[in-house]
Formats: C-alpha cells, sequence, structure tokens
C-alpha cells in the first residue's frame, strides 16, 4: 500500500505531540519496516524544520525518515493544478496533487476534512492504524 504523509503527521513525532503521537508514530513505524511505501512533499521537509521544537533534532530525524521514505517533487504543471483547484488551502493543494502523482491510496493527515476535494482518500493516523494496522 502506498500512502502519502502529510506535514502534521511528522510533526506529531518529531515534537513528540502527545494526544497524536502514538498513531502517528504507527504510521512512520510501518512505513520503515517496509509494509508501507510512504511519501511526502518536497515542501514538507521545509515546512518540518520550520516548525520543529529543535531544528537541529529535525534535521537529524528528517535525516533517518528519508531512508525509508520517498519525496514527491513537483513541476509547473502540478503547481498549476494545484493553483486551479478547489482547495481553500493552496498548501493541501500541493499535497493533493502530489499524493496523486505519487499514486498514492491514502493521505495521512490530521485533517481530512481539508482534503475532500482530493482525488486520493485522506484518512487520519487513528482511523488507518485502526483500519490496516491492527495488532
Amino acid at each position: 500500500m502506498r500512502v502519502f504523509l502529510d506535514c502534521n503527521v511528522i510533526l506529531d513525532v518529531l515534537n513528540r505531540r502527545a494526544e497524536f503521537f502514538e498513531s502517528s508514530a504507527r504510521v512512520l513505524d510501518v512505513c520503515e519496516s517496509g509494509q508501507l511505501h510512504g511519501a511526502l512533499a518536497w515542501h514538507t521537509l521545509a515546512n518540518v524544520h520550520y516548525l520543529a521544537d529543535d531544528r537541529k533534532v529535525a534535521l537529524e530525524f528528517l535525516d533517518d525518515l528519508l531512508s525509508f521514505v520517498e519525496v514527491a517533487g513537483g513541476d509547473t504543471d502540478l503547481a498549476r493544478a494545484a493553483v486551479r483547484s478547489k482547495f481553500d488551502d493552496f498548501e493541501d493543494a500541493l499535497q493533493s496533487v502530489l499524493a496523486e502523482k505519487f499514486r498514492a491510496d491514502f493521505i495521512i493527515t490530521r485533517n481530512a476534512k481539508d482534503f475532500r476535494a482530493s482525488a486520493v482518500k485522506a484518512i487520519s493516523p487513528a482511523d488507518f492504524t485502526a483500519r490496516f494496522l491492527s495488532k
């Protein structure tokens, strides 16, 4: 299964956000094990670094993350598709077009409602783990 990881999932783990950490970390663990093929957007790297509680730790975290997730990059045509999309949030539009390019089965995000216009179904880390990664 191919999953596209939204920035908030990465930040949940990096910044150890208490109420979200467990399910987001479980998704990353399964990506690392090779059971899921994970990807994130090129711009997510910059967003994670900028929003990290500790930027030095963020670089180490990202270096590790890049050993088991793919980075999806865009181009002018994808940017234009995002600009012309029906998303209220441009960053979510970028995520959506990149997830589609990656051929993701799901976008894993805590803001699934923001991806209603996406061709790729969005699901929360908690719902994804409950549905697909039950113990």
